[in-house]
């Protein structure tokens, strides 16, 4: 009965007393082709653009399958093609010099796929093939690692200088902008130290108050591309002191503190002051404005001076009508007023 052992080898198997006068030659053959095949031989697989399957017969002659090495040449026509070898226990050295990879497996079960020019240790099982090695205590290279398997391509135990090292595009999952014109915006910065920063696109980009009482740096770009530092300071409720909202206020065309005097707030509400002196003629009387408001004035209100000398009585303080550059009265007293429009 054959063995699992004589199984992988398939040589012609001698029964009592059986080959007479021959036996000899046939123990000669079966060490020659057997065993030598199964230890140190090397056979040639040639695909042509298909699969190829291999097979073990009960004979001494030369079999391929029988064959330590196995070594696969031909055309794999732009596919990955695939071996099949016999369901039989039996370790191989797959040398693959096609163009594609090929898959080496048993009748059924899992397989392991040999790549295009490269060689694999592997184990048929009978059921699976499977990968021969897959632990080694340690591994020392002949020469570095490339930067396309993963190396540095040195024999440096630092990192790989990305700038002269990589090429093509780093993509997000990596850190890099998987794009080769992206631009970075500033948007989603909370922290910035504004002296790490020479050039860039970055507007109107801020840094928060860590703690109470402290200062934190706010970055204004500059039209050159450069960046500058200012200050805010946090207190323990949150207000800040912003000297960069002042130009906001005191910019030219924004306020004049005279009276007549106005103030332009940020939003676009502006107030409007001044103080008309009495009259004597009862009619409506024009008073304009120290400038005018952009688009409306939506009230005008008076308070009769009674530092004057004034007195309510035989006196008029209607308001009858106004717009963007005056408002009508009967002032017969002098009176302040106030406006405010947008």
């Amino acid at each position: 009965m054959a063995s699992q052992w004589t199984d992988s080898l398939k040589i012609q198997l001698m029964q009592t007393g059986e080959n007479a006068t021959t036996w000899g030659n046939v123990t000669n053959d079966n060490l020659e082709y057997g065993l030598e095949q199964a230890i140190v031989g090397t056979g040639t697989v040639t695909f042509a653009s298909n699969n190829q399957t291999l097979s073990l017969s009960n004979s001494n002659a030369s079999q391929t399958a029988r064959n330590m090495r196995l070594n696969l040449t031909g055309t794999t026509g732009g596919s990955t093609r695939t071996l099949t070898v016999p369901d039989v226990e039996k370790i191989y050295v797959i040398n693959n010099t096609c163009a594609d990879a090929v898959q080496v497996a048993n009748s059924t079960g899992s397989n392991v796929s040999v790549p295009a020019g490269k060689t694999m240790w592997i184990y048929s099982t009978g059921t699976n093939v499977v990968d021969a090695v897959t632990h080694l205590s340690s591994l020392t290279l002949g020469s570095p690692l490339t930067t396309s398997q993963g190396g540095t391509g040195t024999n440096a135990t630092t990192f790989a200088n990305l700038q002269s090292n990589v090429s093509g595009i780093l993509p997000v999952a990596n850190g890099g902008t998987g794009s080769a014109t992206a631009v970075f915006n500033g948007s989603g910065i909370t922290n910035l130290n504004a002296t790490a920063i020479s050039s860039g696109v970055i507007a109107n980009t801020y840094t928060t108050a860590n703690t109470a009482n402290q200062s934190d740096a706010i970055v204004v770009r500059h039209t050159g591309g450069n960046f500058a530092a200012n200050t805010i300071t946090a207190n323990l409720i949150g207000s800040a002191s912003l000297n960069l909202l002042t130009s906001s206020f005191t910019g030219a065309g924004n306020q004049s503190l005279l009276s007549p005097g106005y103030q332009k707030l940020p939003g676009g509400l502006m107030l409007q002051w001044g103080y008309v002196t009495a009259t004597t003629q009862a009619v409506a009387q024009t008073v304009n404005f120290p400038t005018s408001f952009p688009t409306a004035c939506l009230l005008v209100l008076t308070q009769i001076d009674y530092r004057s000398g004034s007195s309510f009585a035989g006196g008029y303080l209607s308001v009858t009508s106004f717009n963007t550059s005056s408002f009508n009265c009967f002032y017969t007293m002098s009176r302040y007023y106030i406006a405010i429009g947008y």
